[in-house]
This record gives structure tokens, C-alpha cells and sequence, in this order.
């Protein structure tokens, strides 16, 4: 029966196979070849993609490739590579395609995001300062502003402590307010967004821009004033799936102990100080048993010192885990990232954890529209916080007994019940200090082309934040000292949304008018909630802070709650015109409208204009073979390069002045008020800038040796010009004309009073063994007028550089930072002294 089926339809099938074998042929195709650069070195990782498809492969590293695919006879091979010219090719016939990519020109043709929009840095007027992935990895950090550290001429980067999870303070050309912010904006993915930087993985970051003078600043209006720090996140990228994972591990110790008094020179110091005002007789036999408490004396007997500080420090511990998952075609490219992070402090209890992951997708919709997505999700827990032990350790008595004989710690360890055991705040459940914090932050994005160089993008932002915090303190911690445990809980809720849309044009006229259009409309609103609650009297300590109901004691000032909501409107425009690559344009007009302000005074404009000239474009330059790039900017700046750009450069001259600024006005008592904020003061910012990077040994192949350098290093002056009283100082809160917004303003201490000067000691009511101040109006008295300025926490000079040196798949990177002639205040050292 089958064979007569076969017999009787052998034309049909015939027919069958004659349509179906070309499927077969198509699905079989596969072509090979070698990427090569302009000096026929392989280049590895270079993807090679079939336009339009999700085929596609990377070269190996010896730069050949392989790629199946099905042919149609109009495919378009597209082949990309980081530091190189993109190249599409028809497929053609052929099986075997061999490629030469060329190398962008990396200083001209980078491309700089400037703010709703990015430039070719040959192009920028402004005074903008960027660091790449390359340079961002170099450094292990826990917050993403500390990546900037030593790395922008202008930016100021100081941690706000060394606990985990503190974080950075970041100024960009100085302060310049008293009372508001002079935190920069932050901008991730084109979304503007408030604090907590700690959310962000910083491996997820591929670059970071700074903008810094009004040129570049003026498109974010307001909150542009302290400079704009601009984050981009990883995108993914056509080619086959990524996998990839890194992890780092790490020991933390103190590079030096605080030196303090060990037993027997506390004994001493004791002694001195009632030998000093005649209460210390040396001959009398039973002079330290009238001095010192029972503990202390049975501790100098047997030549017993405690050292708290080295009892109580332990080795910390950090560790990094990142995965990620990347690829895509031309028209789907995804991201994928998860990260884990954990540093344990040197101090028991004090610890930060954090999970994020991050999703960032990227969709082609036919050939004028794209849309994507930046989604970030982060939970983080962070331990101690608000406690400080070893405070208590560094001011305890090195004479007193921390255990007994059994091993049981005793709380008042010298027994005259002055100071607690500082080891008793690290059993666990003695004190609690914990912030537990949730962040989802989206940014959403739909791009369409209206028109040949005309296009529309809509922006969507919403940033949700959660934290909780709960306080504990114990019966045994120092806080309660044997009272009745207290316990807090604090907890606050935001979401901020930001809604932009934006209209770009770019069209070139007649070979040489290049002209850039941007206009923005965009609301961004915030809503803040609060409440906190906090009692004592608690009747079980195991219970923490989970049982505030159980006691009908609060805490003074711990029961409120809050609500703030602002809203901010703002309108754009921007112009950027080139001509002939020589002469630059950029003019920017802002305005924003904050529901902060009365009824016609909401409203604030911010106009901004710079030019340039790229004197390398002229023709005069053409033969002069040293320099490959030569700019001058109007906003003093010069952008330089010589021998082909192999020694690259920056030089900014500024000068920052800020008016207006919010300061407190007494008012009569008659009125009822002690003072309200009005407009007045003025502070001035001037400095220099500097930013040199070099290539000191490019190497002759592709994985030879090679060495290069960057440095940069700043001065910036900070001045006050004017005070609520105008050119007045105003010594009661340290601000003086001419000086910086912070100085040290104190008597200058000129050493001990020594016994050859008995006498002049005592016509200062001071005796041997004081401390010395100087008499700095020689009127032979010590008073509030011999206080002077000592010194400012602005340094005189900051800098850093970074050496790269590679050899084959080995590279090597040295970072150093540094700050001069800055005054720095401990305040370990000045509660130790208060106290």
C-alpha cells in the first residue's frame, strides 16, 4: 500500500522537495572571517551581528569569528567595537569576510552627556569633567560620589565618617550657601533624584559627567547651582548573551591606635594635676590612697592597665559579589544585574548590608520609535549607626577592671560611678541601633523621530523610598545606666516623580552651520511622610524596640509626625551652533516655578551663554603638526592636545558668584519674633583647574606593554562678600568678610606654661602646667578679643593621579589623592577634651 502511495504521487513529492530544500540551504549558511585594526593586530570581543536579526557572535581573541545564519540575499553584516569605528557591510555571496576597524579619536570624539542630550567633547563650551567605566573600576568603593575622588578637577570629595555605610560629602567648586544645600544634583539615567547613593551599585555605572560652571548647569535651572553630577548606567548591546560574574573580598584594620594614657601615666597625670594647685603631698605615704579610688590604687599596686580602644577593636571584613546578564540584537538590548554587599566594621555592631538589582532594557519599535527602561530595587540594613563606643573606650580610665574573676563584666569598672563600662555597649541586645531601608527607582522612556533630525522624547521618573530605623538602649548601656530601658522607632516614606518631555532638532546647513535645538517641559513633585515615637519604662529587654505599647512612659520631644509636598514646573531652551567646527555657540534660558514660594514669587529665570573657538580647525594650525587640539573657551577655559593627542588637556579659570542667599534678620522684640529669613548675603568662589592625561608608552602590538597617566589638581578660594549686616562680621556664628563660609575661630594655644615663667603666668590668673594662650592685643588679659582665625577645612591645593600600566590580559592601577594646607577638627579629640 505505501509503495503504490509513493508510485502513484512521485511527481507531487518531486514537487515537495524542490520547494523545501532551500529552507534546508538557508538554515546552513555560515561565514567566517578576521577583525583586524589599522595595524593588522587581531581584536578580540568585536560583535558581529546580522542587521535586523537576532544572529550574531563575537571574535575571539585572536580575532576570528564564526556566525550561522539564514541568507536572503540583502543581509547587512554589523560589525562594533568599544574605541572603534562601527562598520556595516552587505553579506553578499560570499562565506569569508575579513574587516579593518578603525580607532575613534578618543579625546575629540567621545561623547559627553551635557544634560537632556550628549556632545562630542570636540564640541563642548562648557567646563565639564568626565570619568569612564575604565577609570570607575579602577578603585573598589561602597558609594558611587566616592568614585569621583581624585578624579575631577573642582570636586571636593570628604566621607562623612568611616562607619559602613556612611557616606560623602561632594562640593564642586566650593560652597556656596549658608543655610540651603550645596550638595550637587544628582542625575541617574536622566532622572533628577535626592540622596541615597548607597541604593547604587556602583559596578552598574558605565560613566559619570560633572558639570560645573553656569554654561553647563543652567539647564537644570535652581537646583543646578551647586553643579550637576550626571550617572549613566550599563546599557546592554547587540551581540550574543553575556554572563558575567565578580566578586572581591577584603580585611579592614586601624592603620594606627589613638595614643592615650596608659596606667601608670594616668596615675601620674592625676598627681600632677593636684601637685599643681597644692593637694598632692609626695612625702606623704598615704598621699595616693587619699587621691585615687580603691580599684585604681589596686591597679597601680600590680602594674594594671586596661586599653579599652584595643579590647574592644576587631578586624572588619568586606566582600562584593556582582552578576550580570547583557546582550541583545539592533533592535531588543537588555542588562541584567544583581549585586551583594556587605562590609562588618572594626567595631562589634556596626555593620551594612545591602541586595540591589537593576534592570535596564532597550526596545526598537519599526525604525523611528524606541522605548526602555532603567529599573533599580535596593534593600539595605545598616547597624550602629548612631552609637559611637569607642568614644567611651579612648576617655575611660586605663586603671579600671573591666571583668571580675568569673569573667563577668562589671559596669562602673573604677567604682566612683563617673563613667560606664564602654565594653558593656557591645553585648548583644545591650544597645540596638538599626535602619532598615527600601528604594524602587524607575526611569521609563518612549522616543519617537517626527522628522529627519527632529525628534520627541518623554521621560517618567518615580523614586519610592522607605526607611525605618529603630533605637534601643538597654539597662546596662551608658545611655540608661542602670535606669529603665528606652526604645524609639522612626519611620519616613517619599515618592518623588519627575515627568519630562522633550523636543530636540539638529540640522546641518550648508556643509559648515551645525545648529542643536533642545526644549523641555517637565514636572517634578515630591511627597515626604513621617512619624516617630519613642518611650521608656519597658518591661522586656528581649523585645527591643518591637513593644512600645506595653509602657505608658514616653519620651520627651519623641512623638510627632510630618507631611511636606513641593512641586516644581520648568520650561527650557537651548541652542548649540557650530560653524565650520571652529566657532561654538551654546546659550541656555530656564525657567522654574517651586509651589515653595508666595504667590508671585515662584518664578526664577536662568539665562546662560558660552563660546568657544577650536583654534586646531584653522587653517594656520594645519601645519603645525604639535598640536591636535587646541580650544579656547570664554568661560576661561583651554582645552588642549599635542602629538596627536597623546599628551591631552584642561585649563579652567573661574570665578562664582552667589547672591541672595538665605540669612537669618533679627527683627524688634516688640514684634514677637526672633528673626526671619530673608534674601541677603553674597559668597564668591575663584579658582584654577587643571587636568593633564597622558600616553607614555603606547605599545607597538596590541597586548604589549603600555603606561598612561592622568592628573589633575584644583584650587578653588571661598570667600564671604557680604553678611545680613552687609560688609559686617558676624562673630557670634564665625563669619567674617573676606574668609571662608568655615573657619576655626578660637584663642591660639602657644604651648604650656613652663615654671621659669611662674610670674607672667600669674598676671594671666594661669598657673605652670596650664595651658598657654596668646594675648593677641598684648593688653596683658585674656578675653573673647584675643580669639582669631587659625584656620579653614578648605584645602589650599587638591589633587590626584592615577598611573595605568598593562602587559597582555594583566593591567595594573595606582591611584593617589591628596589635600594640602587644610585644617581638619577631631571629634574624638575635642569630646575627649570637653569631658
Amino acid at each position: 500500500m505505501l509503495k503504490c502511495f509513493f508510485r502513484r504521487n512521485r511527481p507531487l513529492l518531486f514537487l515537495l522537495s524542490l520547494l523545501i530544500l532551500p529552507f534546508f540551504a538557508l538554515s546552513q549558511v555560515t561565514i567566517k572571517g578576521k577583525v583586524t585594526d589599522s595595524t593588522g593586530a587581531a581584536l578580540p570581543n568585536v560583535s558581529v551581528l546580522v542587521k535586523g536579526t537576532q544572529a550574531g557572535t563575537n571574535t575571539g581573541t585572536d580575532g576570528t569569528y564564526s556566525l550561522s545564519f539564514q541568507r536572503k540575499g540583502n543581509e547587512i553584516l554589523m560589525f562594533t567595537a568599544v574605541g572603534y569605528q562601527p562598520k556595516e557591510i552587505p553579506a553578499g555571496a560570499g562565506n569569508e569576510f575579513n574587516i579593518e576597524l578603525s580607532a575613534e579619536n578618543k579625546v575629540l570624539d567621545n561623547v559627553v552627556v551635557i544634560g537632556y542630550g550628549s556632545q562630542k567633547r570636540k564640541d563642548i563650551t562648557g567646563a565639564i569633567s568626565s570619568i569612564s567605566e575604565k577609570s570607575l573600576r579602577e578603585v573598589p568603593v561602597t558609594n558611587a560620589p566616592q568614585m569621583l575622588q581624585g578624579r575631577a578637577a573642582g570636586v571636593y570629595v570628604v566621607n562623612q565618617g568611616n562607619k559602613p555605610g556612611a557616606g560623602v560629602q561632594v562640593r564642586v567648586r566650593g560652597r556656596r550657601s549658608f543655610n540651603a544645600g550645596n550638595d550637587p544634583l544628582y542625575v541617574v539615567d536622566g532622572i533628577p533624584i535626592t540622596g541615597g547613593f548607597n541604593d547604587i551599585n556602583p559596578n552598574d555605572i558605565e560613566s559619570m559627567d560633572v558639570l560645573k560652571d553656569a554654561s553647563a548647569t543652567a539647564i537644570y535651572g535652581s537646583r543646578g547651582a551647586n553643579g550637576v553630577v550626571i550617572i549613566t548606567t550599563k546599557r546592554g548591546k547587540a551581540g550574543t548573551t553575556t554572563v558575567n560574574y565578580s566578586t572581591y573580598l577584603g580585611v579592614s584594620t586601624p592603620f594606627k591606635y589613638v595614643d592615650v594614657f596608659n596606667g601608670p601615666e594616668y596615675a601620674e597625670y592625676k598627681r600632677e594635676s593636684r601637685r599643681a594647685v597644692n593637694q598632692y603631698n609626695d612625702s606623704d605615704p598615704a598621699a595616693d590612697s587619699k587621691l585615687f579610688e580603691t580599684v585604681e590604687l589596686a591597679s597601680i599596686q600590680a602594674g594594671r592597665t586596661t586599653d579599652y580602644q584595643k579590647m574592644m577593636i576587631e578586624n572588619g571584613f568586606i566582600q562584593n559579589h556582582d552578576l550580570s546578564v547583557l546582550g541583545g540584537s539592533d533592535k531588543t538590548r537588555y542588562n541584567i544585574s544583581l549585586n551583594y554587599f556587605k562590609d562588618v566594621g572594626i567595631v562589634p555592631g556596626q555593620d551594612f548590608e545591602r541586595y540591589t538589582a537593576r534592570v535596564n532594557l532597550d526596545q526598537g519599535i519599526g525604525k523611528r520609535v524606541k522605548a526602555g527602561m532603567s529599573i533599580l530595587g535596593s534593600y539595605s540594613v545598616r547597624n550602629g549607626e548612631d552609637v559611637n563606643p569607642i568614644e567611651g573606650a579612648l576617655m575611660e580610665n586605663p586603671l579600671g577592671v573591666p571583668y571580675d574573676e568569673q569573667g563577668n563584666l562589671i559596669f562602673l569598672p573604677t567604682g566612683d560611678g563617673l563613667r560606664s563600662n564602654p565594653l558593656s555597649e557591645l553585648v548583644p541586645g545591650a544597645v540596638i541601633n538599626k535602619g532598615k531601608r527600601f528604594r524602587l527607582l524607575t526611569s521609563l522612556y518612549a522616543e519617537a523621530e517626527l522628522a529627519e533630525g527632529l525628534k520627541f522624547r518623554m521621560n517618567f521618573g518615580p523614586d519610592l523610598v522607605q526607611n525605618r530605623k529603630g533605637n534601643f538602649r538597654g539597662r546596662y548601656s551608658n545611655a540608661r545606666r542602670l535606669g529603665d530601658p528606652s526604645a524609639s522607632v522612626n519611620e519616613d516614606f517619599v515618592l518623588l516623580y519627575t515627568w519630562e518631555n522633550i523636543l530636540t532638532y539638529k540640522k546641518t546647513f550648508g556643509e559648515k552651520h551645525n545648529l542643536d535645538l533642545t526644549g523641555l517641559y517637565s514636572v517634578q513633585t515630591r511627597n515626604f511622610e513621617s512619624s516617630n515615637s519613642g518611650v521608656t519604662g519597658l518591661p522586656v529587654e528581649s523585645l527591643e524596640y518591637y513593644n512600645l505599647g506595653q509602657t505608658g512612659n514616653p519620651l520627651a520631644n519623641t512623638l510627632g509626625s510630618d507631611f511636606q509636598k513641593w512641586t516644581i514646573l520648568s520650561y527650557m531652551g537651548r541652542i548649540n551652533y557650530g560653524y565650520d567646527s571652529r566657532f561654538l555657540a551654546t546659550f541656555t534660558l530656564r525657567a522654574d516655578g517651586s509651589s515653595k514660594f508666595a504667590p508671585g514669587k515662584k518664578w526664577g529665570i536662568f539665562p546662560s551663554a558660552a563660546v568657544a573657538w577650536n583654534i586646531s580647525e584653522e587653517n594656520f594650525m594645519k601645519d603645525i603638526n604639535l598640536f591636535s587640539n587646541l580650544k579656547l573657551r570664554a568661560t576661561y577655559g583651554t582645552d588642549w592636545g599635542i602629538l596627536n593627542d597623546r599628551v591631552s588637556g584642561s585649563v579652567e579659570v573661574y570665578r562664582a558668584q552667589t547672591t541672595d542667599l538665605l540669612l537669618p534678620q533679627l527683627l524688634p522684640i516688640t514684634s514677637g519674633f526672633g528673626s526671619i529669613l530673608t534674601n541677603v548675603g553674597r559668597t564668591r568662589n575663584t579658582g584654577l583647574e587643571v587636568s593633564i592625561s597622558s600616553q607614555n608608552i603606547v605599545p607597538v602590538k596590541e597586548d604589549g606593554f603600555s603606561w598612561s597617566t592622568d592628573l589633575n589638581f584644583f584650587s578653588n578660594r571661598e570667600e564671604i562678600v557680604e553678611l545680613s549686616q552687609g560688609k559686617v562680621d558676624d562673630v557670634g556664628n564665625a563669619r567674617f568678610i573676606g574668609e571662608p563660609q568655615r573657619v576655626f575661630y578660637d584663642f591660639e594655644k602657644i604651648g604650656i606654661w613652663q615654671t621659669k615663667d611662674a610670674a607672667l603666668a600669674a598676671s594671666y590668673n594661669a598657673k605652670v602646667g596650664q595651658i598657654r594662650v596668646a594675648d593677641r592685643n598684648n593688653n596683658g588679659v585674656i578675653d573673647p578679643n584675643d580669639r582669631t582665625i587659625l584656620g579653614t577645612d578648605i584645602p589650599t591645593l587638591t589633587g590626584g593621579m592615577t598611573n595605568r600600566f598593562g602587559y597582555k590580559n594583566f593591567d595594573l592601577s595606582v591611584v593617589v589623592f591628596a589635600r594640602f594646607g587644610n585644617m581638619i577638627q577631631s571629634p574624638i579629640h575635642r569630646g575627649a577634651i570637653s569631658n
